[in-house]
């Protein structure tokens, strides 16, 4: 199953990467691909998804304070 977000405060293709490694290894979580023009967000995953989520977005804040998700 597939989440999308659009991520908002992103600084740098740098911070992408850092989030993208950090989501990925959230239990659940399949894959992860952010555009970093974008904000674009693609969750791949298995299991609950207000679990798989919530779980995301907060490994996301630890990476990257700024950084908000929405949902699309």
């Amino acid at each position: 199953m597939e989440m999308k977000y659009k991520l908002t405060g992103l600084d740098c293709p740098n911070c992408v990467a850092r989030m993208e490694k950090v989501i990925g290894k959230v239990p659940g979580v399949k894959s992860v691909s952010i555009n970093f023009a974008s904000g674009k967000t693609i969750i791949v995953y298995d299991g609950n998804e207000a679990e798989v989520s919530k779980n995301a977005e907060a490994a996301a804040k630890k990476a990257e304070p700024k950084v908000v998700f929405v949902k699309a």
